[in-house]
């Protein structure tokens, strides 16, 4: 069979799918609906991470579009949410901006020096963490606002933004002290 049509890859052209009809679930205010999308697309990522790992069906095709997969469908949450109002859109440009800041990094380093890897760091995992409840907490507000208690959103807003611009600040240092050790020694 070829690597293309194994199941962990088929589960995510349906996230794939899932993303775009997520975001026009919330922007036509189909707010329950677009809850579940969004639940379903987290559980199918969990579950083709799973089905790759347990039965060694990991594929070159798939280390690419699992996360695009699923920075697709974050960004097309926050921008519709934006479109909503949910959210600030000071708020999704300075995703945004982080996101276009370490692609541009990167971009950097495989360009001009032999630096290949590109480890996360702790910063990163936990601005994910972030931004993925502060998108749950502003579903779940707009699907049951009686759920979400008063505070709550403007607290995962907070949270988002202040580990977004702490992660930025990170990567940016980690990449200026790799850059720095490589035109040093010659090495990374």
């Amino acid at each position: 069979m070829p690597s293309w049509l194994l199941p962990p890859n088929l589960i995510t052209y349906v996230r794939l799918v899932l993303a775009p009809m997520a975001a026009n679930a919330i922007v036509e205010g189909r707010h329950q609906q677009a809850l579940a999308l969004v639940l379903a697309a987290g559980i199918s990522d969990a579950i083709d991470g799973f089905l790759a790992r347990h039965f060694h069906w990991k594929t070159r095709i798939g280390a690419y579009l699992d996360p695009l997969a699923d920075k697709l469908l974050l960004v097309l949450v926050f921008v519709s949410l934006g479109i909503h109002g949910s959210i600030p859109w000071w708020l999704i440009v300075l995703f945004l901006l982080r996101d276009v800041w370490i692609l541009a990094m990167v971009s950097y380093a495989w360009q001009a020096t032999p630096i290949r890897d590109f480890p996360p760091r702790i910063l990163g995992k936990l601005t994910t963490v972030s931004q993925i409840a502060l998108a749950l907490v502003m579903l779940v507000a707009n699907a049951y606002p009686s759920l979400v208690p008063t505070g709550i959103p403007t607290v995962a807003v907070l949270a988002a933004a202040a580990l977004t611009v702490a992660s930025g600040v990170d990567y940016t240092v980690s990449a200026l002290r790799r850059y720095r050790e490589w035109a040093r020694t010659g090495s990374h």
